[in-house]
């Protein structure tokens, strides 16, 4: 991309004003976030200067995304969703505008998911994994079903392991089971993983509030296991239920830690709030800077601070479930060895693009 593009005010302004919207509409409802990505994808489908130096030009369009501070899907959707979804009647006068359309247009429980879901997936937005790329975290990464991969793994072999399974509420196909079927396979990975590691280790699992307490009876009736730690992860810029009149809205998340043979937390000499059972910390968006590769990605800041306290430089974390692989990013962040195991070979391709990228 010619740098001096980036320097012209045009470019800035569309930026700026790009970011603005984002920042006005985002946090306040569904509607009013699939708002602003339309409004984001009219303000750069229709600036000229875009038209004239952007439309078809992908290192562009990853700069301008970068700069904007959006993933270059979210990018290439917001663009999508106004072209085919919002364009011709707004320009036919059938909607005032796209705050109008969309209003008017959808349900005021409709997720960007699911609006998402109906538009033409993006073509050869990023360039093919290179074997080298594939190969650097060969060994660590691993395609395949959690429950076969985890009997390869020796019995008290890994120092920490961080689980965010399955919480059968319709995610994705691979979030639906029948309630037995669920039963059995929470059992399954969870006798799996108690039986890798270490005699003294740390096991983090995390669980939506809501039928947390039926995950903790499971565990101590199967397991003989008590929680050390119910640590709560708040955060408030993606609070859930905000269209429900008879509920509060949840705000926070937790995570039960089981701590096997008291190894002791690996806490920094200086006190800090980080050694609190409450964290506050953002939930991840598509506008955010480190992603949003999966329905249910983590932050990458919650991962570090539990790899970090988890485990000691060198030690072997394991994430059977890996997802976008935010648990591998903080782990070669921090100097662990790490193993992930996933499912989905889309979500592969995205870890391996990730930790390519941390590691350049």
């Amino acid at each position: 991309m010619d740098k001096a593009l980036v320097k012209q005010d045009w470019y800035q302004h569309l930026v700026e004003e790009c970011k603005a919207i984002l920042v006005e509409r985002f946090y306040n409802s569904n509607l009013e976030a699939i708002t602003a990505y339309g409004e984001v994808g009219e303000r750069i489908f229709t600036d000229p200067n875009y038209r004239k130096y952007g439309k078809g030009n992908r290192k562009f369009n990853l700069q301008l995304f970068k700069d904007i501070k959006i993933g270059e899907r979210t990018g290439y959707y917001c663009l999508q969703f106004f072209e085919k979804e919002l364009k011709e009647k707004i320009e036919n006068g059938s909607y005032k505008d796209v705050c109008t359309a969309v209003q008017t247009k959808y349900p005021k429980n409709i997720t960007w998911n699911k609006v998402r879901a109906k538009l033409p997936e993006p073509k050869d937005q990023e360039e093919e994994l290179s074997t080298e790329q594939l190969s650097k975290f060969k060994k660590q990464v691993v395609h395949g079903d959690c429950l076969i991969e985890l009997k390869k793994i020796k019995d008290k072999s890994v120092d920490m392991i961080y689980v965010d399974p399955p919480y059968n509420v319709g995610k994705g196909e691979w979030d639906k089971f029948e309630p037995e079927e669920f039963l059995n396979f929470t059992i399954k990975w969870i006798e799996e993983c108690v039986r890798i590691l270490k005699d003294e280790s740390h096991f983090f699992i995390h669980f939506p509030s809501q039928t947390l307490a039926w995950l903790e009876d499971l565990i101590l009736t199967e397991f003989g296991m008590v929680p050390t730690t119910r640590l709560i992860w708040h955060y408030r810029n993606l609070s859930q239920g905000r269209q429900a009149a008879h509920k509060f809205l949840s705000t926070y998340q937790p995570i039960l830690h089981y701590c096997f043979g008291e190894k002791p937390l690996n806490f920094p000499n200086d006190w800090t709030e980080e050694r609190f059972d409450v964290w506050v910390i953002a939930a991840t968006q598509s506008n955010f800077k480190e992603g949003h590769d999966h329905p249910t990605q983590k932050p990458l800041e919650l991962m570090e601070r539990l790899v970090r306290f988890g485990s000691k430089q060198g030690e072997l974390v394991l994430d059977p479930m890996a997802g976008s692989g935010t648990t591998g990013v903080a782990a070669l962040k921090y100097n662990r060895d790490f193993i992930l195991i996933e499912k989905d070979k889309d979500y592969i391709d995205i870890i391996h693009r990730r930790l390519n990228e941390l590691d350049k």
